[in-house]
C-alpha cells in the first residue's frame, strides 16, 4: 500500500494565514467601521487566496524537507 502523504500541518498553516489577513482586515477598517460593502466579494476572494497560496507554499516546503532527508 502506497504512503499516505498528511497535509495537516500546512492546511493548519494556510488556515493560520487565512485567520490571521482576516484579522488584518478587520482591524484595518477599524472594526469594519470603514468598510465598503461593494469590497466584500473582492475581499473574500483575496483573503481565500491568500491562503491557498500560502497552503501550497507550505505543501512545497514539506515537499522540499522530506526530500532533502
Amino acid at each position: 500500500m502506497p504512503h499516505s502523504p498528511t497535509h495537516r500541518s500546512a492546511v493548519l498553516i494556510g488556515l493560520t494565514a487565512f485567520a490571521a489577513l482576516t484579522a488584518l482586515v478587520i482591524i484595518g477598517s477599524r472594526n469594519l467601521e470603514h468598510y465598503d460593502a461593494a469590497l466584500f466579494g473582492y475581499t473574500v476572494a483575496s483573503v481565500v487566496a491568500f491562503g491557498a497560496v500560502v497552503f501550497r507554499y507550505a505543501l512545497w516546503l514539506q515537499a522540499e524537507l522530506e526530500a532533502s532527508v
